[in-house]
């Protein structure tokens, strides 16, 4: 990736341990940050079986000019949305919110392209799909949204972030749980004394292993 190379991160792939200081600054470069919000059916109200998706963002771009630019997308999706009677749930629009995320950072990234500016996406929640239960139509959209995305945010060289407030999930465990148990179906119960510290492990706890304490003049806070 061309921003590896310029130094915007740093990238070790031996060692979990390994962090490195980043002192290049740039003075020019491009934020998108995504994140939605929603709003359940109400089962309890007349005419309540609708829901409330909303897509918000801001856009920075960083130069001896600075801009910033807000959007706010509200959708409202009626009782019938997903049609054949079938009643819309509150996972049904968590997945449709998710997707409506996901298409608006591409979207809104594009206009970057020929900016010759580093630019990076921040998405809120995780990269990962490992969280996605339902196995309907929904789930295929959102997965086929999500992987080409993922294609064509990794074209363009552009750097993804994803973020959360108190990662209580396991999806980073689960993959460095892979790289030190070779069964094919490990679910931490295997003789690996590493396995089996990662597989009681969740995200927090791993990251907080390894990252650098905070350093003076930074603001850091941790979520309980």
């Amino acid at each position: 990736c061309e921003l590896i190379k310029q130094g915007l991160v740093a990238v070790d792939d031996s060692d979990f341990s390994t962090t490195e200081s980043i002192d290049g600054v740039f003075k020019e470069y491009n934020v998108l940050a995504v994140d939605g919000s929603q709003i359940y059916p109400d089962r309890h109200m007349p005419g309540g079986g609708c829901a409330l998706v909303n897509t918000g963002g801001v856009a920075f771009s960083y130069s001896e000019k600075s801009k910033v630019k807000f959007f706010s997308l509200p959708e409202v999706l009626p009782a019938n949305f997903l049609g054949n009677e079938k009643v819309l749930t509150p996972e049904d629009v968590n997945i449709i919110r998710e997707k409506r995320e996901m298409e608006e950072a591409l979207k809104k990234s594009e206009a970057w392209q020929g900016n010759k500016k580093p630019s990076v996406v921040l998405l809120d929640g995780t990269l990962s799909t490992t969280h996605l239960s339902n196995s309907g139509a929904l789930t295929c959209e959102l997965l086929k949204v999500h992987s080409d995305a993922m294609k064509t945010f990794y074209g363009r060289g552009q750097l993804i972030v994803a973020y959360m407030s108190a990662p209580r999930t396991k999806d980073i465990s689960k993959v460095a749980r892979s790289l030190f148990c070779s069964k094919k179906q490990c679910k931490g119960a295997c003789e690996l004394e590493e396995c089996k510290i990662l597989g009681e492990s969740n995200d927090s706890e791993l990251f907080e292993s390894f990252l650098p304490k905070p350093i003076e003049g930074f603001c850091y806070s941790r979520s309980q």
